[in-house]
């Protein structure tokens, strides 16, 4: 139901950036990382200068991450938290794609970081709360989760 009002609000104004961003994190949710990852990137297209930009790079880093991007999610995640340094979705994504692209030395600091600003975070409450989590990539991402250093729960 929810791809089918992204398509209507698109064909109606296929500038709604909000729109594309949305429906790239539904696709991600899905397990349809290209979908998302070019969803994604028609959003940032059309938000260059946006004040949300950290929501739009985060959620390009989950479309990334989700089509097996690592890197790409890396820095997506690095971009979103240039904009808004507290943005923990934005430190979940980083933690995952480094533990995921083999770069496990470096999802310490961003771990530390996530559990500094959300201090009861586990992958216990990341399983019950986060959409991806419905899709077919939740245990991979909470394996990485549980590599990175995030308590279970």
């Amino acid at each position: 139901l929810a791809l089918r009002r992204f398509e209507t609000a698109l064909q109606i104004n296929p500038n709604a950036a909000p729109a594309w961003s949305w429906s790239a994190a539904t696709h991600a949710y899905m397990g349809n990382g290209s979908r998302a990852v070019e969803n994604s990137n028609k959003a940032l297209d059309l938000t260059p200068f946006d004040p949300m930009m950290h929501a739009y790079a985060g959620m390009a880093a989950m479309a990334y991450l989700v089509d097996g991007q690592y890197q790409r999610a890396v820095e997506f995640s690095l971009r979103s938290l240039r904009e808004h340094c507290s943005y923990t979705h934005a430190y979940k994504t980083l933690a995952i794609a480094l533990i995921l692209g083999g770069r496990d030395a470096g999802a310490g600091a961003p771990t530390k970081q996530l559990l500094k600003l959300e201090p009861e975070f586990t992958v216990a409450q990341y399983r019950r709360h986060s959409p991806i989590c419905a899709g077919p990539n939740a245990d991979l991402f909470c394996e990485a989760l549980t590599q990175a250093g995030v308590p279970l729960g």
